[in-house]
């Protein structure tokens, strides 16, 4: 019986202790992208602090981008995003010059060419800034009004709508 005690023991341990060497790496790669995405987003907007970063995950394209948010040394506010691939633009707005998240949710209600009735949102899920094909958006995921998931994409500078995709009951 102590053999067996010792043994599930022993095997909780080594299961517990690969769970954290998992995670440990999982977040080195999330830790060092970052990192990669903050000195990009100093290089391209002349930054000199960083207020927020967040990570997009593109729909189609898989581009990927980090999302950094600061200021230069004028005080003035920037949004960088640096693309996971090197090969790819990194994109810079003025903070003035983008619609807040408040302003893209009204383009939402506004648009009826684009979302119909049916599509406006019941709940807001979440909501992202990120970029696709080099135009960088507000990435809107709620819940309709016939509880349908859905994902708008909001064009961060002109508050236009550019997608809809909603996922069917």
């Amino acid at each position: 019986m102590k053999k067996w005690l010792l043994g599930a023991i022993a095997l909780l341990v080594l299961l517990l202790l690969w769970g954290l060497y998992i995670y440990k790496e999982a977040m080195n790669g999330k830790t060092h992208g970052e990192a990669h995405a903050i000195e990009m987003a100093k290089k391209n907007a002349n930054l000199v602090s960083i207020t927020r970063t967040d990570y997009y995950h593109g729909y189609k394209e898989n581009l990927s981008y980090t999302v950094v948010e600061g200021s230069d040394a004028k005080r003035k506010q920037w949004i960088v995003l640096v693309p996971e691939k090197d090969d790819e633009k990194v994109l810079t707005v003025k903070q003035k010059d983008a619609i807040s998240a408040k302003q893209a949710l009204e383009s939402i209600m506004k648009d009826s060419e684009v979302v119909g009735n049916s599509e406006k949102p019941k709940e807001i899920i979440k909501m992202k800034m990120g970029a696709e094909k080099n135009v960088s958006l507000w990435e809107i995921t709620y819940v309709d009004v016939e509880d349908r998931y859905s994902f708008c994409y909001v064009d961060l500078k002109t508050g236009r709508v550019l997608r809809l995709y909603t996922l069917q009951k």
